[in-house]
């Protein structure tokens, strides 16, 4: 069976699936760093998760 070739709408959604994952990945190891304000960071990166998987079900739906 011939390979069907990726279109960039589903490139791009497994490539922001990737980056939601890591950020998924590092929010629990962002605990263990010495960082300034670090409540603030780790909501940031929740909410900058979570917009990335939105963003992939819209893409891969």
């Amino acid at each position: 069976m011939p390979k069907r070739k990726l279109r960039f709408k589903d490139r791009l959604g497994f490539f922001l699936l990737g980056c939601g994952i890591i950020c998924f990945i590092g929010v629990p190891l962002l605990s263990f760093q010495d960082v300034p304000d670090k409540a603030a960071t780790v909501l940031t990166v929740l909410i900058i998760s979570e917009i990335f998987f939105l963003v992939t079900i819209a893409l891969l739906r």
